[in-house]
């Protein structure tokens, strides 16, 4: 309301000065608040006969307002092409610059004024006059798309090549503005396709960077690409046109550069690639069609992140469903010992979180691994019980076993010597079966678990899987807790063949306290289906109850069936569970 106010004082004391010019009782180059005299306010408002009037009154036709604006900069800035007109035949200086840099010409094409640039142009004006920022009117003309303007500025001898202070032409300018029609004019004009501006980008570069496809720009790189634009061009920061579009998401023009052979895993200085940049901003669409250009997925930026790392940070599900679909780490670390989960968890995406817990790559990786190593544990135990029940040797049984399991676990721990010292602990359990042999083999089982703990990087059991949400230490802590657990478990073996008590407690000890469902719970118990709770409890469970029955006055019959039921049923439960 007061701006509306305020134009309708200063029209009113525009009106007065008029009628008072007429009484001849107001000088005629008087100015307002502004520094702007009658002349200035009549060419601004068009106001022909006006104009003329204060022209045949002798108004100043170079008095300049606060700005440095003389009346031809006014109306030429308006577009009033008739005021220009008349203004250029009273001699006013065509080329009178206002305070940045801006002269007639300038103004007009900046506004598209095609008519009044005609009337300049005819006056002689100066066509690579430029303001204060290196802009000329063709800088200017072709940012703004004015067609016909270029083309004047172009036959009247504009420079084509000419660069402002940021080294931009008007061949940038128009590339990033997604004009298409005077590119191709400027180009016909002997544009240089791969000038660099200050930041080393080209044409190429600024028309995938700045805006969609929608608005021009697909046509754009698709015409610099057919004119020999280099596709993958570095700027300063070693970023690629392919690059930039897939940081700022453009899809389109991403498919053109691709087709065009642009490099799909160039890394710019921070080493990260298309890929990284278009998982940092959420563009799973973008993120799907690199994928299908056979992007690498492994690489790793300056600061040890994977693209999972960074689209985790990100929070978009759906990019990081397509990297987990791929078999990403999600376990891996960067160069602050940080998780792609971990992340997740700092930025508040709790929806990731649920997402990495259960994958269904990883957790068929993980359930592989589990109950794989049960079942051969299972089986070996139960075995090992038949064997003790009918007072047969074990010898011959744990050796061929113990170096099965040995040879399994030392490919889990990711580690030579695991394979070693746990072949001698497995070794050491089948000569050590009598009781007078407990104290060798409970002193190599202590020595390979010291050495595995204090040597292996990788030392995990596979249920060890799910806690990769804690912090390494408590990780490994767990993993010598469980050989605690083992050497204590074969402790009351060799100590009684009554062993049925101390193993279904220990097996229950075991499931309560390190089972990975509990440790869990404060985090996401809702996210943990229930057949994860039947595969970790119910082959312990039949497991216990079979190595109790196989050391009581029951059948063998119903020690072989419960034992055959730990291995068969949990094999078939895990089957089933693939297919579903």
């Amino acid at each position: 309301m007061m701006e509306i106010n305020s134009a309708n004082d200063h029209t009113d004391n525009y009106s007065k000065k008029i009628r008072g010019i007429l009484e001849e009782d107001t000088p005629v180059d008087e100015t307002d608040n502004y520094g702007r005299t009658l002349l200035h306010n009549a060419a601004h408002q068009g106001d022909e006969q006006v104009v003329k009037m204060l022209l045949s009154k002798n108004a100043n036709l170079e008095a300049v307002d606060r700005n440095g604006q003389t009346a031809l900069n006014l109306a030429a800035r308006q577009g009033h092409t008739r005021v220009v007109e008349i203004l250029l035949k009273a001699n006013a200086k065509v080329d009178h610059a206002d305070k940045d840099g801006w002269t007639a010409l300038r103004s007009a094409a900046w506004g598209g004024h095609t008519e009044v640039v005609t009337l300049l142009l005819e006056a002689d004006t100066e066509v690579d006059h430029c303001d204060s920022d290196g802009r000329t009117a063709l800088r200017a003309a072709a940012w703004g798309g004015h067609e016909d303007i270029v083309r004047q500025l172009l036959e009247h001898g504009a420079e084509v090549n000419k660069a402002d202070n940021e080294g931009r032409t008007a061949l940038i300018a128009a590339a990033y503005m997604g004009h298409v029609e005077i590119v191709e004019h400027l180009l016909d004009k002997n544009a240089n396709i791969n000038h660099e501006d200050c930041d080393g980008r080209t044409a190429l570069s600024v028309a995938s960077l700045c805006i969609p496809a929608s608005q021009g720009h697909e046509n754009v790189v698709s015409l610099l690409l057919m004119r020999n634009a280099k596709v993958d061009h570095r700027d300063h920061d070693s970023m690629t046109p392919l690059l930039v579009a897939a940081y700022e998401g453009h899809h389109d023009v991403c498919e053109l550069l691709l087709e065009w052979d642009a490099d799909v895993d160039h890394s710019d200085n921070n080493n990260r690639t298309p890929l990284l940049a278009a998982a940092s901003m959420g563009h799973a669409k973008v993120v799907r069609q690199l994928l299908f250009w056979n992007a690498a997925v492994d690489t790793i930026d300056s600061e040890g992140r994977t693209v999972l790392s960074i689209a985790a940070a990100q929070g978009s599900v759906e990019v990081v469903g397509l990297l987990l679909d791929r078999g990403l780490d999600e376990m891996h670390r960067d160069n602050a010992g940080w998780t792609p989960l971990h992340m997740a968890a700092y930025e508040g995406h709790k929806e990731i979180l649920s997402l990495t817990y259960f994958t269904p790559f990883h957790r068929s990786i993980y359930l592989l691994q589990s109950v794989h190593i049960y079942l051969s544990i299972y089986l070996f135990l139960s075995v090992h019980s038949l064997s003790l029940y009918l007072s047969i040797s074990v010898c011959s049984f744990s050796i061929y076993l113990s170096i099965y399991l040995s040879i399994y676990l030392s490919i889990l721990f990711y580690s030579s010597l695991c394979l070693f010292l746990l072949s001698l602990s497995f070794l050491s359990l089948s000569i050590s079966f009598s009781f007078n042999f407990f104290t060798f083999y409970l002193f190599i089982y202590f020595l390979s678990s010291f050495f595995s703990f204090s040597f292996s990087t990788s030392l995990s059991l596979p249920f060890d899987f799910f806690f990769f949400h804690f912090s390494s230490f408590f990780s490994l802590s767990f993993n010598f807790l469980s050989f605690l657990f083992i050497s204590f478990s074969t402790f009351f073996l060799s100590l009684s063949l009554d062993f049925s008590f101390f193993q279904l407690l220990f097996s229950f000890f075991f499931f309560l306290f390190f089972s990975p469902l509990f440790l869990t719970f404060p985090f996401s118990f809702s996210s943990f289906p229930l057949d994860f709770l039947f595969f970790q409890f119910l082959p312990f469970f039949l497991f216990s109850l079979s190595y109790f029955f196989s050391h009581s006055l029951f059948p063998l019959s119903l020690s072989l069936f419960l034992s055959l039921l730990t291995f068969f049923s949990s094999l078939s439960l895990f089957s089933l569970h693939l297919r579903n």
